[in-house]
């Protein structure tokens, strides 16, 4: 019975959140949202985090909520907020890549001979570059999270690093996902080849393709509102030359 009760829960929860994310499609639309509206919405956000604390909320359900929440947090405020227009300019991160350093990436995605083989000294450093420490605060440390997490996939499947797996790195792939805003040379886009379904991370035109990332709902949503999906992969294939846009990164870092 009382499993029957949570379940019901559970269900009602899941409801609430999505008429809630119904509600806010409007505004994400437009750009911003009034002050007032956004106040109201913060509580229902409150009601909806002191309830799943109690209940058997699954990791992907939190998470569309954490996403969800994160979306909004964003959304710029104003008493006459109606839309884009008026909306308060958001905190971009502005370039500072120089053209020496893409262009070297470039070159490197598109070398035709076989890529070097992976060492354990990349894997470190690869860590190191990836870790907390990587506050996604430049452009620099976007290009340096992409490039670490290219080469941690590899080694993964490669069976060369044991302590990390797949879940580790999509995570942080989220997390630039949801810090996708900040950075407006950044376009992320999903693309499918040989009926494997691929995202691809493209920072001024430079493309890093990863398979078998577990994005929820909200994500999916959140690319597709973008239209990114009118961009093409190159056919660069990132992994195959993993250890040498490391190379490239840490020669400019």
């Amino acid at each position: 019975m009382e499993n029957k009760q949570l379940l019901a829960k559970n269900a009602l929860w899941n409801k609430d959140v999505s008429d809630l994310r119904k509600q806010l499609d409007s505004y994400f639309q437009k750009g911003c949202i009034p002050n007032k509206e956004k106040f109201a919405l913060e509580k229902r956000f409150g009601n909806l985090t002191r309830r799943y604390v109690a209940l058997t909320i699954t990791d992907d359900d939190k998470d569309v909520f954490d996403t969800l929440y994160a979306r909004f947090k964003k959304l710029p405020t104003g008493k006459n907020a109606l839309g884009a227009d008026n909306a308060a300019p958001s905190k971009i991160v502005q370039r500072e890549i120089n053209s020496t350093l893409i262009s070297d990436l470039k070159n490197a995605l598109n070398r035709k001979q076989k890529g070097r083989r992976l060492t354990n000294n990349d894997i470190s450093l690869a860590k190191k570059l990836s870790g907390p420490q990587n506050k996604l605060s430049t452009e620099m440390e976007l290009v340096q999270l992409l490039t670490s997490l290219n080469l941690l996939s590899t080694a993964i499947r490669l069976k060369m690093e044991k302590k990390m797996r797949i879940f580790d790195v999509n995570n942080s792939l989220k997390r630039i996902i949801k810090r996708w805003d900040d950075f407006a040379n950044l376009s992320i886009h999903i693309t499918s080849y040989n009926e494997q379904e691929y995202v691809v991370f493209d920072i001024y035109g430079v493309q890093f393709r990863f398979s078998q990332v577990d994005l929820n709902p909200e994500q999916l949503s959140m690319i597709k509102e973008k239209n990114t999906n009118e961009y093409r992969w190159d056919g660069t294939l990132s992994n195959f030359s993993s250890g040498e846009l490391l190379d490239v990164v840490q020669k400019h870092n």
